[in-house]
């Protein structure tokens, strides 16, 4: 089964050429609680700069920082996976998006940019999707 991002999240995305999405920090919360009323649980977040202006309006970048704690301010992985057999997908999803949220109030992605470039930066979703016959997940990057 193949579950479908909602249009009304999409609407309110970035969409990389690539199909990827992602979302404002304002809108990202809501995002990810949708997400997983549609089948989808967040796996990694990824602080993206998008550009909406030319010459370079309609694409991305990962937001790169050199320094301390480096890896933390752009990219988060959600673990562990659901290795519990006990655990129920819906106590699964609220997991990861709990520890997603934790990672986006402790994150400092916008820090690391200029004031005025801070509405640049949009929050990517790596999504497993919800497999009701038990099988292996899949995942979408």
């Amino acid at each position: 089964m193949t579950h479908r991002i909602p249009v009304e999240l999409l609407e309110i995305a970035y969409v990389a050429p690539d199909g990827r999405a992602a979302w404002s920090r304002a809108d990202l919360p809501n995002a990810l609680r949708e997400l997983a009323q549609a089948g989808w649980a967040p796996r990694v977040v990824e602080a993206w700069m998008v550009f909406f202006e030319p010459p370079y309006a309609g694409t991305h970048s990962h937001l790169i920082w050199q320094g301390p704690d480096a890896s933390s301010i752009h990219r988060t992985e959600i673990g562990p996976g659901r290795d519990h057999p006990d655990e129920t997908w819906e106590a699964y999803t609220a997991r990861c998006i709990a520890a997603a949220e934790e990672w986006l109030a402790t994150s400092k992605a916008e820090s690391v940019v200029h004031p005025d470039q801070r509405h640049t930066i949009w929050y990517h979703v790596g999504l497993e999707e919800r497999d009701p016959e038990g099988e292996a997940p899949s995942s979408q990057p």
